[in-house]
């Protein structure tokens, strides 16, 4: 699946594989916040455009991902 290479080469591959939960601390927080965001931006822009409203709705990258795979 090209998304998973894409999140890999990303760095972001573990917000899908394993629950990341948001830190506790400000700057790591900030930087959770910001990663999750880019790998959510890889999933919906890797879409077909009649599945971004099943995705768009979820928190988190791996509920998107987890939405994808059903």
């Amino acid at each position: 699946m090209s998304i998973v290479l894409i999140l890999e080469e990303n760095d972001l591959l573990k917000l899908v594989n394993e629950k990341v939960p948001e830190p506790d601390a400000e700057e790591d927080k900030s930087h959770w916040r910001k990663s999750d965001g880019r790998a959510r931006r890889i999933l919906v822009d890797s879409v077909r455009y009649h599945m971004v409203p099943q995705i768009s709705q979820k928190k988190t990258t791996r509920e998107m991902f987890k939405t994808l795979k059903e």
